[in-house]
């Protein structure tokens, strides 16, 4: 007999692996969910590293792993499955742009995240619009665009399967910014126009002048410069999403400057004579154009006209005191100046000058002013030299001090000008000292019979001498002895003088009595001489009245008689005859000079 064996063939367990996850982002851990139709499941792994609890698995790093799964049923019956699970990191991703909250209308993004990026693909959409869709596409160029309500940035990242996503949205754009100035180029002070221009929602400007002042205007503006120069102009514009732009122009403008008008002369000065140079000294160039105003010149005044140059003016006021020179400058920007007036004025034109400017004490001296132009009136005022002054156009003055020399000084004001000037001339008096006359005679009281007088010279200070005795005679000794052939108070007169010609004079009265009158013995009517041709007992103490001369002949007789009148006897008769020749006496009485009575006879020869 046979024992008899019964054989049960049973199904392995059946697994359903169709919620089997085999790829895990951003997890080392899972848990594996498969269905079975019996039996009891167990993860294995070959990996030691790998953690397994029942079905949940740990793993050491990301990466992918294989693994086995075993369905055991109640008969000990297995099924095994292999499989793999793959344990990625979810990859970061960070847009890295500009460190601002406003940007340009091109934006550079750039991906930073920790993606292998040789096998991770990039898309990139902006505005709803995919810019890039590639692999490795790290790097992007973002056009903002104009006027655009919506600027949202997108970018995704895929790596092993895993995906990540980042976006800056409502991207603020910087204005697109521009503005102009409606002219470049003005004359001081004048306002500048102004115009900008952007693409976005601006509330406000705020525009810098460059001159050192800002202002809160709107995009239409104008400003006015006071100063010349260029001009940089910034305005910065702020939109209603707070994004600010600055635009600057450097040099946008010019401020033209007005030529200023100044001269190397200042007013109220006081020129001295001759010829003068007007330099202009304003802000103006050779580039510039003057216009000169010279009407007020005189044509010889002009030594050297600048005619439309900046000059010099060279001019000479010669006959008169004043003129006017005006200038006005127009700039090679067409800047117009000012047309300013100069007055020129010269010192008063003068002189003085004197007969002599040398003498003796007192020396009295008139010095005369002399004006140079017949325009100008003059005040003049003297410095005599002497702690003296006067005033007016003649200086006269009055010098009593010996051996000095005198500065004279002339002061001049003019009334047409109001100029000043001084005239010094050194040592232009000379004061002389004067000699003292004086000197004594032997005898005041002398007679014709012994007319000789005798005089010392008593002078002081004096070199040369001049004496007159009172009857025509002179002589230049110093104590001189002198005779007198005539009678009569005679006035001696002495001149002293020393070197510089300077003179004192003193006299005195010397008397020479009439004694007797000396006459002649003999006389001849035909004597060549006309004194010798009669007799007549006479000399110049004897008068008229009184004088009584009577001729006798030998006889005594009565020839010739004259009686109060000065004649002497010529040889006639009382007929009219000539008297013979021979002796005869004279008979003469006479009053003299001083009103003495006087008697003298002699006798005469006639002859033929």
């Amino acid at each position: 007999a046979s024992d008899s064996v019964f054989v049960s063939f049973i199904n392995r367990p059946k697994m359903d692996l169709s919620k089997l996850d085999t790829l895990i982002c951003g997890s080392k851990q899972t848990t594996v969910n498969i269905m079975v139709d019996r039996g009891k499941l167990v993860l294995k792994s070959i990996n030691p590293l790998i953690a397994i609890t029942d079905l949940s698995a740990t793993v050491p790093v990301y990466d992918t792993y294989p693994f086995t799964i075993s369905a055991v049923d109640q008969y000990t019956c297995t099924a095994d499955t292999s499989f793999k699970i793959g344990f990625h990191k979810i990859p970061t991703v960070i847009i890295s742009v500009d460190d601002t909250t406003c940007y340009g209308y091109n934006l550079d993004a750039k991906y930073l995240g920790d993606a292998e990026v040789s096998k991770a693909r990039f898309t990139w959409i902006f505005a709803k619009d995919t810019l890039a869709n590639e692999i490795a596409r790290t790097q992007m160029q973002v056009k903002l665009g104009l006027d655009r309500s919506k600027r949202d940035l997108y970018l995704y990242v895929e790596e092993k399967g895993c995906k990540n996503s980042f976006a800056i949205k409502e991207i603020s754009v910087i204005p697109d910014l521009d503005f102009s100035v409606s002219d470049s180029l003005l004359c001081q002070p004048k306002t500048f126009n102004f115009s900008a221009t952007n693409t976005e929602n601006v509330v406000d400007y705020l525009w810098d002048w460059g001159d050192g002042t800002t202002e809160h205007k709107g995009n239409n503006a104008s400003h006015n410069y006071l100063k010349e120069g260029y001009y940089a102009v910034q305005v910065t514009a702020t939109t209603d999403k707070k994004c600010i732009n600055t635009i600057k122009k450097e040099n946008v403008l010019y401020v033209a400057p007005v030529p200023t008008v100044n001269f190397s002369i200042k007013d109220n000065t006081c020129l001295e004579l001759g010829s003068q140079s007007l330099l202009y000294t304003g802000s103006a160039d050779d580039k510039d154009h003057y216009y000169w105003d010279l009407s007020s010149f005189l044509p010889n005044e002009l030594v050297k006209n600048p005619n439309d140059t900046k000059g010099p003016l060279v001019f000479d006021l010669i006959t008169r005191p004043k003129a006017e020179v005006k200038l006005q400058v127009i700039s090679k920007y067409g800047c117009i100046s000012e047309k300013k007036g100069l007055l020129l004025k010269r010192i008063p034109k003068f002189t003085f000058q004197a007969k002599d400017s040398a003498g003796c004490i007192p020396y009295n001296i008139v010095l005369n002013a002399i004006t140079g132009d017949d325009i100008d009136k003059v005040d003049y005022s003297w410095n005599f030299g002497d702690g003296k002054s006067g005033a007016g156009p003649k200086g006269i003055h009055s010098y009593i001090l010996p051996n000095q020399k005198h500065d004279i000084t002339l002061f001049a004001s003019s009334n047409a000008t109001g100029c000043k000037d001084t005239l010094i001339k050194p040592g232009f008096i000379t004061i002389y000292p004067k000699p003292k006359a004086a000197f004594t005679v032997n005898n005041k009281l002398l007679s014709n019979e012994d007319p000789v007088a005798i005089f010392t010279n008593q002078s002081l200070g004096a070199d040369h001498y001049l004496w007159q005795f009172g009857d025509y005679k002179i002589s230049r000794d110093r104590d001189p002895i002198h005779k007198y052939e005539v009678v009569g108070p005679r006035r001696v007169l002495l001149e002293s003088a020393n070197k510089y010609e300077c003179t004192d004079t003193i006299s005195d009265i010397v008397m020479i009595e009439l004694k007797n009158i000396f006459t002649p013995n003999a006389f001849s009517p035909n004597a060549p001489n006309q004194i010798d041709r009669q007799f007549f007992p006479y000399c110049n103490g004897v008068n008229k009245l009184g004088y009584h001369l009577r001729i006798l002949s030998r006889w005594n007789e009565v020839i010739y008689d004259i009686k109060d009148d000065l004649k002497g006897w010529n040889g006639e008769l009382s007929d009219g005859k000539m008297a013979p020749a021979g002796n005869y006496v004279w008979i003469l009485s006479f009053i003299d000079f001083l009103g003495k009575p006087h008697a003298q006879n002699g006798m005469v020869a006639l002859v033929y």
